[in-house]
């Protein structure tokens, strides 16, 4: 028809809705599950007792435990570890794990998340003892951000799917000008 490339794809997605709809979803699907069975099945996870200054390393990260630090907010008081994260030799920020003690509720445990689309890396303060040294959770958990952007997906393909078609709309805005002109036709007899 004249079109480019570009056109021509946009009208095919446009007069197929229902059908490319269901693609993305499928598609969604795909990823959501791919991220479930990676995280139910190659999670890792391990506990490590370190020293203020040890490092350890996991599968490419290396975390290197600086400091334990006291803090007070308005309504708790923390305590949490300073860990140096390394990703490939890469230097990739701060990561503070925390024990919170609140005034009006039980302490809570502050997960350190380091995310990318690959996996997440989570380090979780189990506890610590008056030398400095703390014992720390490595959780590793590939995958899990395909569940939310799998999730993402599915839902923009059912919406793009049962979405009603500019074509549709046109139908019915010209039926219902036959049917207003048939009423004054009507009308003027």
């Amino acid at each position: 028809r004249g079109e480019g490339w570009a056109a021509s794809f946009w009208s095919l997605i446009i007069r197929n809705k229902r059908k490319y709809g269901g693609f993305t979803v499928h598609i969604g699907m795909v990823c959501m599950i791919l991220g479930l069975v990676s995280y139910g099945y190659y999670q890792y996870k391990e506990d490590f007792i370190l020293k203020e200054g040890q490092e350890v390393t996991i599968k490419n990260y290396r975390l290197k435990y600086t400091e334990l630090t006291n803090f007070e907010k308005w309504n708790y008081e923390g305590v949490g570890a300073l860990i140096d994260v390394y990703d490939s030799g890469k230097f990739r920020g701060v990561l503070r794990p925390e024990k919170r003690f609140y005034k009006t509720q039980e302490p809570s445990t502050e997960v350190a998340i380091l995310s990318n689309i690959f996996e997440d890396l989570y380090l979780i303060l189990g506890g610590w003892n008056r030398d400095g040294s703390i014992t720390l959770t490595v959780v590793i958990n590939p995958l899990l951000s395909w569940i939310w952007i799998g999730t993402g997906v599915v839902v923009f393909g059912t919406i793009w799917a049962v979405l009603p078609g500019r074509r549709k709309e046109d139908e019915i805005n010209i039926i219902e000008k036959d049917i207003i002109l048939k009423l004054k036709d009507a009308e003027d007899r």
